[in-house]
């Protein structure tokens, strides 16, 4: 099953194919038998360039991610205002109702309920997101 090599570590019977790696970007020397023998400092600290290109790409993304949260919390608060609007008007065109069947005191209610859920419709929709 293995190679019968006795200068592999403990436990291990082979060496994959492509294994070791002595490509320098991965910052790593290997020995003839594939194993890491010295570690080298990461790429980013030693080429400026690099870095910077990260940094400006995390940067713009996290730009990009701002402004995307935005426009959804602009969206909801739209939609909510809408919702609420909605609402208020059904409790509104309920009152007549209420006022016929269970009197004027329960329409009375039904209004002011109404008043109430636009005025918070309406402290919703000048909501700025931006803030």
């Amino acid at each position: 099953m293995g190679d019968d090599r006795t200068d592999l570590p403990e436990g291990t019977d082979t060496i994959l194919a492509g294994a070791s790696n002595t490509d320098d970007t991965t910052n790593v020397d290997t020995t003839e038998t594939g194993l890491v023998t010295e570690t080298r400092t990461p790429a980013t600290r030693s080429n400026p360039d690099l870095r910077k290109r990260i940094r400006e790409g995390g940067e713009r993304l996290s730009t990009e991610a701002t402004d995307r949260a935005r426009g959804l919390v602009s969206q909801g608060l739209e939609r909510s205002a809408e919702a609420l609007a909605n609402v208020s008007k059904l409790v509104g065109d309920t009152a007549d109702g209420l006022d016929e069947r269970l009197g004027q005191e329960y329409g009375d209610y039904a209004r002011r309920a109404a008043t109430a859920i636009e005025d918070t419709a309406n402290k919703i929709a000048s909501k700025n997101p931006m803030n």
